[in-house]
């Protein structure tokens, strides 16, 4: 998971496949909003992912996160990271 604010996507190259981008109104308003890669889309949510929620658990806190956005498969923390994280 990474913290991202709103045109970050645009300004890396990132195509949305579909939803939206985060917004300055989410961070206003603290919205817990999330955009996910299509591989993790497709393999929670083959119907469609826009509107679900996706659970983080950290420590003792729980956050139900919307996702409002599907993105393209991007690599964040190896060169030849291709595969789900399990």
């Amino acid at each position: 998971m990474q913290s991202v604010f709103p045109g970050y996507m645009r300004i890396a190259g990132i195509t949305l496949r579909e939803g939206r981008d985060f917004t300055d109104d989410d961070l206003t308003n603290a919205r817990p909003v999330v955009v996910i890669d299509e591989r993790i889309a497709k393999k929670l949510w083959p119907a469609g992912a826009i509107g679900q929620r996706l659970i983080f658990r950290l420590s003792a806190k729980t956050i139900a996160y919307e996702v409002i956005g599907v993105m393209n498969p991007v690599r964040v923390s190896k060169v030849r990271d291709t595969e789900l994280p399990h």
